[in-house]
């Protein structure tokens, strides 16, 4: 899984740069930081107490402790994420609905929350989306969280909206949210059907296909000039698939939450909301 999971027979502390340990300091700022810290509080090999001082015990220890104590330690870490970055969102996917074919509210943004920190691995170029995203689920999150029995169903947020005419906030949330998505499963389509397309062909096209039609000339600028830092495409692949099988993956992902999306957008549109522009 590329620098995700480096070989644990290849080095030891001598060599910082390297280490499985060095490595594992350099995430403390990723969204790998809880799931590592809290394995590494639950392994009395590393003797943390803490939580919340595992990194720092790890950067201060990094000779001290063993090869052999890594190289288990990754091994289990390895069990404990197998399959791919879509692994979990495909999980949450089948409840999306409910028996009664209803999107439900918890179930959809959970899914958009799980594939969050596959941006992460673009960096800089994707923080424009992660953000947007990340904001979005928010304001619906908050909504829905206020009244879980009422708001259940997605669309009951914007249905009490447009009949009160008094906010717009999960309305605007929930429009920008699917567009977003709509760019992410775009982009993923690209790389399933493109594979001599570079990273930035790949996210430069899907940008042009879904937002870009929404977006003012600053976020078109803006977007432009983030494309072209997009991350070697097979670097990116290689941390996004983990040890299950990306492209089979990627595939479902994008056929199944294609459908949802499409669901969005019809129902966005019998309210006369889904074609609005960035103001």
């Amino acid at each position: 899984m590329g620098d995700l999971y480096p070989s644990s027979k290849s080095h030891c502390y001598e060599n910082e740069r390297d280490s499985e340990l060095d490595l594992l300091y350099r995430f403390r700022s990723s969204p790998l930081y809880k799931l590592l810290t809290s394995f590494l509080s639950a392994r009395s090999a590393f003797g943390a107490r803490e939580l919340g001082d595992s990194v720092g015990f790890v950067a201060n220890r990094r000779r001290s402790i063993s090869c052999e104590a890594v190289s288990s330690w990754w091994k289990d870490l390895r069990v404990e994420m197998e399959g791919t970055v879509f692994t979990p969102a495909l999980e949450v996917m089948n409840n999306v609905k409910s028996k009664d074919g209803v999107m439900l509210t918890k179930p959809f943004l959970d899914v958009c929350k799980l594939i969050l920190p596959m941006l992460d691995k673009f960096g800089g170029p994707m923080s424009l989306v992660k953000s947007d995203i990340g904001g979005n689920i928010a304001s619906l999150e908050a909504k829905y969280a206020s009244d879980p029995s009422k708001f259940e169903h997605l669309y009951s947020m914007v249905q009490v909206e447009v009949e009160s005419k008094t906010s717009s906030s999960c309305t605007n949330g929930l429009l920008w949210l699917t567009r977003a998505m709509d760019f992410l499963v775009e982009l993923f389509c690209n790389l399933l059907e493109h594979p001599a397309w570079t990273m930035s062909q790949a996210c430069t096209e899907s940008y042009s296909k879904t937002l870009k039609k929404w977006h003012g000339w600053l976020a078109r600028f803006s977007f432009s000039i983030g494309m072209k830092l997009a991350p070697d495409r097979k670097k990116f692949m290689e941390v996004i698939g983990g040890s299950g099988d990306i492209n089979a993956d990627m595939e479902k992902f994008c056929a199944n939450f294609s459908y949802l999306l499409a669901e969005n957008h019809r129902f966005l549109a019998s309210v006369g909301l889904d074609d609005l522009k960035a103001s």
